[in-house]
């Protein structure tokens, strides 16, 4: 009996997909975006991997109107973090662009270098 009352977050995720349940927690004024974030906050408030039903009610009824800022955040921390990707690659790949410049120009030495010694070798009398 303890089992049935507990939410996995396989079901979690069940109840999520469907229309009746969202509209049933948008009528408590929870907009959830990310339901797997969602649940994240609803299992720190129980302790555990799953939800109990007291820890859902209490979790509900505290993010009410929170879950869109909550939705807000979460956007914005994955922008910021894709922002420093984009910078790092920006970084790793300028680096990238001086190297294969700097080792063109230095095989252009090299060849340089070597078409002299062989005019050399070929015209010895100039």
């Amino acid at each position: 009996m303890e089992e049935a009352t507990k939410l996995s977050e396989s079901v979690f995720h069940s109840f999520m997909q469907s229309p009746v349940m969202r509209a049933r927690l948008s009528v408590l004024d929870l907009e959830i975006w990310d339901s797997s974030q969602f649940f994240e906050c609803l299992t720190s408030i129980s302790g555990t991997d799953e939800v109990d039903i007291h820890s859902f009610v209490t979790g509900c009824m505290q993010l009410r109107g929170y879950a869109k800022r909550l939705s807000m955040q979460a956007i914005h921390t994955d922008v910021r973090e894709l922002a420093e990707m984009v910078k790092s690659a920006h970084i790793h790949s300028t680096a990238m662009e001086k190297k294969i410049l700097q080792g063109q120009a230095e095989q252009g030495e090299r060849s340089r270098s070597i078409e002299k010694t062989r005019y050399k070798v070929i015209l010895p009398g100039r």
